[in-house]
């Protein structure tokens, strides 16, 4: 895929396409890490993502060095590539990812659960329901990232939004038609999840947790709430713990 197609593609998540020397690179993938571009790869797109700990605009530079064919960011950089300017990079490169995989959650019935408690032990009945009808489905959560068949140890209950879109494509090649997805508050807030809508949406309950990052209950419930809010397919339908306050 070209540059301006993908940016063409990410109207609404991306604001502007700097590019005075006129390259239209092909892309391939959306990096993130900049320890992970390498000139071997061709068509990487490098996403500068501003962290809580370090921010990735300072990392472009050796992004470009190490072989990154465009910058993904949120201001325009003194570096010589072409650049697609976001308001969130983290927002956007999510987006972009789902663009350059060929939108793999659109492949799947897609089954997403939030709340506080709950979320795994859901995930694992659900997908098993679904194997029992004789299905393939995958499953992106705390404990597991699976493909549909096979499992290995997940590092985060929502991963960063390329690695969720390379996650779903893996699962379209092995011929999974469900994907059972756990949606962190963090994940939801932070955009991650863009690229992805969802037919079905659960939620289990809220009971104070991470309100450090959230800044309250009210706030934290809000991230919960995208899911049924930002983040549902046309006809999606939900199930919801109403004997919960929140869910209630």
């Amino acid at each position: 895929m070209k540059l301006g197609e993908l940016f063409d593609a990410m109207r609404g998540w991306a604001e502007a396409l700097e590019n005075p020397g006129g390259a239209d690179p092909d892309i391939t993938r959306v990096e993130y890490d900049s320890r992970r571009v390498s000139k071997s790869e061709h068509g990487v797109i490098f996403a500068c993502v501003v962290g809580e700990n370090s921010d990735g605009h300072d990392f472009a530079e050796k992004a470009v060095e190490a072989g990154a064919a465009a910058l993904l960011c949120e201001r325009r950089l003194p570096v010589r590539v072409p650049q697609i300017v976001a308001r969130r990079a983290r927002a956007a490169m999510s987006k972009a990812a789902s663009v350059v995989c060929g939108n793999p959650a659109g492949r799947m019935k897609m089954i997403g659960l939030t709340g506080t408690n709950g979320k795994t032990t859901t995930s694992y009945l659900t997908r098993s329901i679904i194997r029992a009808s004789g299905a393939v489905a995958g499953m992106i959560g705390t404990i597991v990232y699976d493909d549909g068949e096979s499992e290995s140890f997940a590092d985060r209950t929502t991963p960063e939004g390329p690695d969720i879109q390379m996650a779903l494509s893996k699962m379209v090649e092995k011929g999974a038609s469900h994907c059972v997805m756990e949606a962190s508050s963090h994940g939801l807030d932070q955009g991650r999840l863009e690229g992805c809508l969802f037919d079905r949406v659960g939620f289990s309950n809220l009971t104070p947790e991470h309100l450090e990052y959230h800044d309250g209950m009210e706030r934290y419930f809000e991230a919960k709430r995208k899911l049924f809010s930002d983040y549902t397919a046309p006809g999606w339908l939900g199930a919801v713990n109403a004997d919960d306050e929140y869910g209630n």
